[in-house]
């Protein structure tokens, strides 16, 4: 390929034109890099913006560290230690007959925690109100115990511990650990327990009130508003009609007035409750 000869592009008052624009472009940017980026004024101003700031962060570390000293030393653990130890009474799942216990509450150092010993085996409905009971006496006390542990060991004859009825004795057991004082073995409890120390309705009264009778218990504490009941008994009658024999079922409602028949067929005191400060008042020496 053969070189022709250079040719100018269009006319020089073009050229000129934009040799003029891209000098005074030149000229543009030499005097913004030549103005300063910012004016004494504005020096100054964020100077003192910054000293604020640093002694405003000095001053919110000084007041931050003071406030976890005082927070630490309000927070001094109080050490408790002791054990409660309360009657429970209980009905049998497979006979239906009254059975007696007792249930321990050890507070040890620990970690904080509400412990319930599964052995014998003890069911999810029983150990939401080992954790209730527990609270409900640490409530009623206004202790707060940093670093323990709470035990609750139930110790009986069955096999399988279920239902709430054993909360307000956990709660009487727990009183008794914290306070270092005696729970009468004289007087027993059934009644589950809310977290404001209220007693609640259980079952089985009359089977619990008897088996209490039979171990020399004193007196049995029921939920309040429990003193009469309606229980439901069952009639059977067989009848003979040729090769067949029918077998008649009926439930009947009856209705027991469980302090006086305590009273007149067991010899046993039974009284209503309805709070932990009134069982308070019955159990602990």
């Amino acid at each position: 390929m053969k070189s022709g000869p250079l040719v100018q592009t269009g006319s020089p008052s073009s050229l000129s034109r934009c040799s003029s624009e891209i000098m005074a472009k030149k000229r543009t940017k030499q005097k913004q890099r030549e103005k300063p980026r910012f004016t004494t004024t504005q020096v100054m101003t964020i100077i003192i913006i910054t000293a604020v700031l640093t002694f405003s962060g000095t001053l919110y570390m000084f007041l931050k560290i003071a406030s976890m000293t005082t927070t630490s030393v309000q927070r001094t653990p109080i050490v408790y230690s002791g054990t409660g130890t309360a009657i429970v009474l209980a009905v049998k799942g497979d006979t239906g007959e009254g059975e007696i216990g007792h249930v321990i509450v050890q507070i040890t150092p620990g970690e904080g925690r509400i412990l319930a010993n599964t052995n014998p085996f003890v069911e999810p409905d029983t150990q939401m109100s080992v954790e209730t009971a527990v609270v409900a006496a640490l409530d009623f006390t206004g202790k707060l115990p940093d670093g323990m542990d709470f035990i609750v060991t139930f110790d009986t004859n069955a096999t399988l511990i279920g239902g709430p009825s054993a909360g307000g004795a956990i709660s009487i057991a727990t009183l008794a650990a914290l306070e270092h004082k005696e729970v009468r073995q004289d007087v027993a409890m059934t009644g589950g327990i809310d977290e404001n120390g209220n007693i609640l309705p259980v079952g089985g009264l009359v089977e619990k009130i008897t088996v209490a009778a039979k171990q020399g218990i004193k007196t049995v504490l029921i939920p309040d508003g429990q003193g009469n009941i309606t229980v439901y008994e069952t009639t059977k009658e067989t009848q003979t009609i040729g090769d067949y024999q029918y077998v008649r079922i009926t439930i009947v409602p009856k209705k027991i007035d469980l302090i006086k028949y305590g009273q007149d067929a067991l010899n046993i005191k039974v009284r209503e409750v309805s709070t932990i400060d009134e069982a308070a008042g019955y159990l602990l020496n």
